[in-house]
């Protein structure tokens, strides 16, 4: 079976895949930005493991012996899910295996914006002193002394939003989950759902459905 891992690896995880092939898996690594390379595989290729870069209306119709892209991840809205079912080319993601690397992320990004931490980054760099903005109410607060909003909507994985609440418990953080907004209503008024102003908050939003 003829495979293309179309994102970049290192020597490591490149020897990994080569190995696999005693399993029945012709596996041909392309770095993304590597578009030559990434047509030239298409034709003979039969599956297509998907990480980030759109796969096209284009891309599949020059994949005249696809049959499967396995998304690695679980968002599929970088693949063109018409023209793969048009051409009879199943689609499938793995949901779940990164709700704890979403959720870590998430949870990273909120304590940089609190903390300034970009600031502080770009001051370090540039001037060469950790410093940053004078204390005020607004730039020094912790991150315990404000509920925190957390809210499913749309696009990332639901279990993400269990590991941050369960998080936030344990970091002995206040949690406010508001009753949800039906998905009609949150498309037509592009408001996701209502929290105290006071409230720092995150969106999470569970996966699309994948059609075959």
């Amino acid at each position: 079976m003829k495979i293309i891992f179309h994102y970049d690896c290192g020597p490591w995880l490149a020897q990994r895949l080569k190995s696999l092939i005693n399993d029945g898996m012709d596996i041909a690594v392309c770095a993304e930005n590597d578009q030559v390379h990434f047509t030239e595989l298409l034709p003979s290729t039969e599956v297509l493991w998907h990480v980030l870069k759109p796969v096209t209306a284009t891309h599949i119709e020059t994949a005249t012996n696809l049959r499967l892209i396995q998304k690695i991840g679980v968002g599929v809205n970088t693949i063109d899910l018409d023209a793969a079912r048009q051409h009879g080319i199943a689609v499938c993601n793995m949901p779940g295996t990164n709700s704890q690397a979403v959720a870590e992320m998430t949870l990273g990004l909120m304590l940089a914006v609190l903390r300034k931490l970009t600031l502080f980054d770009n001051r370090l760099c540039t001037k060469g002193e950790w410093r940053g903005p004078r204390p005020s109410k607004t730039n020094s607060a912790r991150l315990t002394a404000e509920p925190l909003g957390l809210s499913v909507s749309g696009l990332f994985p639901e279990s993400s939003h269990q590991f941050l609440r369960r998080w936030a418990q344990k970091l002995s953080i206040p949690t406010v989950v508001p009753k949800m907004t039906p998905l009609s209503q949150m498309c037509r008024n592009k408001n996701y759902c209502k929290l105290p102003t006071s409230c720092r908050c995150t969106f999470l939003k569970p996966p699309r459905l994948v059609t075959g």
